[in-house]
């Protein structure tokens, strides 16, 4: 079997930002956890072995633009505007990135939700595997409940549990979608407009799909997949990234005492034998070296600490702190001291 080719699309899944958020911090840009929302995404997706990825969305920021960008060695990356119609901007986007990929069968497409950052690439994997092995138009990672919003089903499925139709689909939760690229423009064509309002509308996309005919497959996530819309749907999802990051580099040979007092972010670089005590807070793209002790208490950005030193009780922003040396407790070196 051909080895599938998968392109993304990566398009907001909610019709404007909340109004109980400051100004710009659910947009797609806005920073969390050391990254972009967007850049969450992206790398899942990369991750996933995505090749070719649109954004739908915002024009992005110098500092936005350039982070992304940083990560086209990997992948081709493309910065789309969208129209009112959605539908019309995804088809544009497919364009853009390569007229061929809806000419090959093998090719696929992932519809990713541009809020939700918390999309883990272990899934994204799973459910290319899972759409490819079962040959299927489309494959739903669904992210809500299963019920219409007047309570009529809006997932049918018979004796053996598979999928005989998908109706009513009104539901305006998030989800992931991986299409067949060769079916995602006619499936477009035909989802009725006024649900464009909310983002684009997955459900409509494989309900309309089911009823062409095709075969449609539905991955139910063990948690509901949320986008960032309020305060309060962000607090958890920035815990659950910086949970994320903290693991990987307990893993990786750090060490922390008290994970849950320590605050460090994706872009952080941590060596083997690193100490982190509680209180502390890492950002930005600091550089600990192997063996050094940082804490308790101490709040590091952009900082460069060489192996073996030992920063408490410490302040250091746009710094470097030598090997091996001890830092008095309470310095304040860089920026900070200003």
């Amino acid at each position: 079997m051909e080895r599938p080719q998968v392109a993304a699309l990566v398009v907001s899944s909610q019709p404007a930002a909340s109004t109980k958020l400051p100004h710009g911090s659910a947009e797609p840009l806005a920073p969390i956890a050391g990254k972009s929302i967007l850049g969450w995404v992206v790398d899942a997706a990369l991750g996933a072995s995505v090749r070719r990825i649109a954004l739908l969305g915002q024009e992005p920021t110098i500092e936005s633009r350039r982070e992304l960008i940083a990560r086209s060695d990997k992948a081709m990356i493309e910065f789309v505007t969208p129209t009112r119609d959605v539908a019309e901007s995804m088809a544009f986007a497919l364009e853009r990135l390569g007229p061929d990929l809806t000419l090959r069968d093998s090719t696929q497409v992932l519809i990713l939700p541009a809020e939700s950052p918390q999309i883990a690439t272990r899934e994204l994997r799973e459910l290319i595997g899972h759409h490819v092995d079962t040959r299927a138009a489309a494959t739903l990672l669904e992210g809500v409940g299963l019920d219409g919003m007047d309570g009529d089903p809006v997932v049918a499925r018979d004796h053996s549990g598979r999928i005989t139709s998908i109706s009513d689909a009104t539901s305006t939760g998030t989800g992931v979608l991986c299409i067949q690229a060769s079916m995602l423009v006619p499936a477009l064509r035909r989802v009725i407009a006024p649900r464009w309002r909310s983002g684009a509308p997955l459900w409509d996309i494989a309900g309309v799909l089911d009823e062409m005919g095709h075969k449609v497959e539905l991955v139910t996530r063990e948690t509901p997949l949320t986008s960032i819309s309020s305060a309060a749907t962000r607090t958890p999802i920035e815990m659950e990234l910086r949970d994320r990051v903290i693991n990987a580099l307990i893993e990786r040979g750090a060490v922390m005492p008290d994970p849950r007092q320590v605050t460090i972010d994706a872009t952080v670089t941590l060596g083997q034998g690193v100490q982190v005590l509680p209180g502390s807070v890492i950002e930005g793209s600091s550089v600990v070296g192997d063996g050094a002790v940082v804490g308790p208490n101490s709040h590091l950005v952009n900082a460069l600490i060489g192996s073996g030193a030992r920063v408490p009780h410490s302040v250091v922003w746009n710094s470097e702190v030598g090997a091996r040396e001890l830092l008095r407790p309470f310095s304040v070196l860089g920026a900070a001291a200003r």
